[in-house]
């Protein structure tokens, strides 16, 4: 007779539930709360009671558990997630005038609100939580598509996984990972050493990309990070009316915002964020300037968006960390488009926690403005504690030399002119120069364009050398085994670049005419025309110079360039060698090669609030497929608003302007006619 004691599971699991509810309240109110209610004694001793009962019971466990937040089987790579909203960057500003000037030409009145928070040096998250648990959690990236870092987010106590009844169906909040300052240290302190040398992070914000991007989930575990929120993108509900009251309500729900955080009349922004200046060297995490951002969510919208930035926000930058060292040279590079660049040689030096031994001098103007010469001591700083930049002279010594622009290039010896007009140099030598080619195979493989995993800066160089690519396109007519007898390469290398280029044929029509860095159209331009156009090809090459001002971001230079550009036979016998060599994007058939009938041609649509039939991206798909374009906002252009369930103040702006309103049900009828 088996007389084991009988367990009351029930019970069990009852506990464990509890457990698990009471560890989350305490980690709300220490991360999001900043007021702990329990010491870390009792916090510990409770999980590792959960933790005992999970071992037990594992039948029991909730994947949502505080317990299961490290956890899952390493990854070979990163899944690639497209924002629904894209992730912008924002302008910046490096003085107060520059920051109330920006304010004051969008038209705001001094006596508005203005939200804000410090700028954290870390990287921008996007999380999406779908029925209240987290979905998933996607880097930045190029602002259009990130990656999925889903499995090491879970490894952030501060954020949420699972939020309360509460919350939205869908939200999305965005905000910044970082690594606080002791967390780096004794991170750094206790660094692997490799043949003696010590592996060590040269900031916060690189150790908290590195934990990040870690394949291996536990790992990440050992380097605790932190969040703090700044917004939501998107949420089925109808939100609060400002960005203050917002960030308060996703406060709420449990996501930290930094304590430094507040609403301000426009007229203090000056002190608030000399105030902050003060105190960075005394916070905890890396703050590398402030954010500005109209507080009022009407003013944002009628304000709207430039091609890569907000209209209503801008970051304040801090003066960067500068060091004096000598300029040994000045080297001149030649770019894409031909363009000289001096660069200055320096004495190795350390500037905020990295070694700097080269920095831009921008053009032959700013040199002369400075008033550089070989031989001078510099002040060398990172420009928005980024790039390295010579920013004056702090010694003149009697043998110093100056800098001239060269009469040729360096790279191919073809006479070098100033572009008439601008202060650029330029060679002339055009695609034989091989600074100029490499250059532009570099351009082209950039993640933000092609995207060619395995093809480094090294190799492109190697390759072309060797003879094996001229130009961009030759890279898909690759003999990959004659690759792999380059010195340092062998097959396991060629196969990593061979399965790079071939992932790189699935593209999209905007980045293959950004690959062509046609000048002054940009990336954002670039996406622009292939939507405007609904990536039609033929229709972009035979458009007219009106066609292309109706463009959006497009002006009377660009369109020009552009229209030269297309006709050209230079960028039509490469567009026809990387369609030959297999590069493919999704492709809209126009009217004249199809019987389809694009019966919104002409008209212009926004799309807000939720759809029960589909979704709103498959909605947006489908109108463009009958020859509508979308808008992302309300403007006086946009011909019909289409709104769904909990509509917000996008509907409130259409009515205002007479705009036609329609339905769910008159959408669904559109789309089947």
């Amino acid at each position: 007779m088996n007389t084991a004691l009988k367990i009351d599971t029930t019970s069990v699991q009852q506990e464990m539930e509890n457990l698990s509810a009471r560890l989350i309240q305490w980690a709300k109110e220490y991360y999001t709360l900043d007021a702990p209610t329990v010491c870390d004694l009792k916090y510990d001793t409770e999980f590792k009671a959960l933790l005992a009962l999970e071992n037990d019971f594992p039948e029991f466990i909730n994947p949502n558990s505080p317990t299961q937040r490290v956890g899952g089987d390493r990854l070979d790579g990163f899944e690639q997630i497209r924002h629904r909203i894209p992730m912008l960057s924002l302008n910046n500003a490096y003085t107060d005038d520059e920051q109330t000037s920006f304010f004051e030409k969008a038209g705001i009145s001094p006596d508005s609100f203005i939200m804000a928070e410090p700028k954290l040096d870390g990287l921008a998250i996007s999380l999406y939580y779908v029925n209240r648990e987290l979905a998933y959690a996607a880097t930045r990236g190029d602002g259009q598509i990130g990656e999925d870092v889903t499995h090491n987010v879970k490894t952030i106590h501060s954020i949420p996984v699972v939020l309360d009844s509460s919350a939205p169906d869908i939200l999305e909040v965005r905000g910044e990972v970082v690594m606080q300052k002791h967390i780096f240290n004794k991170l750094n302190a206790t660094a692997a050493t490799s043949n003696g040398v010590q592996r060590s992070f040269a900031n916060c914000r690189n150790a908290a990309a590195g934990t990040l991007r870690q394949l291996d989930p536990a790992k990440a575990a050992k380097r605790p990070l932190d969040f703090f929120a700044y917004g939501v993108a998107e949420s089925s509900e109808t939100l609060p009316t400002t960005q203050s009251a917002r960030l308060d309500f996703i406060k709420a729900l449990g996501f930290p915002i930094h304590a430094a955080a507040k609403k301000i009349p426009l007229n203090e922004i000056g002190t608030y964020a000399a105030d902050i200046y003060k105190k960075r060297d005394g916070l905890n995490v890396d703050v590398d300037g402030v954010v500005f951002k109209v507080d009022d969510i009407a003013d944002q919208e009628r304000l709207g968006f430039q091609s890569r930035a907000p209209k209503w926000a801008i970051a304040r930058k801090f003066p960067a960390d500068a060091q004096e060292t000598t300029l040994e040279a000045c080297d001149w590079t030649v770019g894409a488009s031909g363009t000289l660049t001096p660069v200055a040689r320096l004495t190795p030096v350390q500037v905020g926690g990295v070694t700097i031994s080269n920095a831009t001098l921008h053009n032959l103007p700013e040199v002369r403005r400075l008033g550089l010469a070989i031989g001078d001591t510099v002040l060398v700083a990172r420009a928005a504690d980024v790039i390295p930049k010579v920013t004056a002279v702090c010694a003149r010594p009697d043998n110093r030399r100056a800098i001239e622009v060269p009469s040729h290039c360096p790279a191919c010896a073809s006479p070098v002119r100033q572009i008439e007009g601008q202060v650029a140099y330029k060679c002339t030598g055009g695609s034989a120069c091989s600074a100029q080619a490499i250059a532009m195979i570099k351009r082209f493989a950039r993640r933000d364009i092609m995207d060619i995993d395995g093809l480094g800066d090294k190799l492109v160089e190697q390759l072309y050398d060797a003879g094996y690519i001229k130009t961009p396109s030759d890279l898909y007519y690759l003999c990959f085994h004659a690759v792999a007898e380059l010195p340092g390469m062998g097959k396991k290398s060629a196969d990593k670049l061979k399965k790079g280029i071939e992932a790189s044929r699935a593209s999209s029509l905007g980045k293959v005419l950004a690959s062509f860095n046609i000048r002054e159209v940009g990336r954002s331009a670039c996406r622009e025309l292939a939507k405007h156009f609904n990536n039609d090809i033929k229709a972009i090459m035979a458009a007219s110079l009106e066609e292309l001002l109706e463009v959006e971001l497009f002006g009377p230079v660009m369109a020009e360039i552009a229209y030269t550009t297309f006709r050209s036979d230079a960028f039509q016998k490469e567009l026809d060698r990387l369609r030959f060599g297999g590069v493919q994007w999704e492709e809209t058939v126009s009217v004249a090669d199809s019987n389809i009938q694009q019966s919104l041609a002409g008209e212009v649509w926004v799309l807000t609030g939720t759809f029960s039939s589909m979704t709103r991206s498959e909605a947006e798909a489908k109108l463009a497929a009958k020859g509508c374009r979308i808008a992302s906002g309300v403007s006086k252009n946009v011909t019909t608003l289409c709104a769904g369930a909990k509509a917000g103040s996008k509907l409130t702006k259409a009515e205002k302007l007479g705009i036609t309103v329609v339905d769910e049900d008159h959408l669904m009828s559109v789309l089947a006619s």
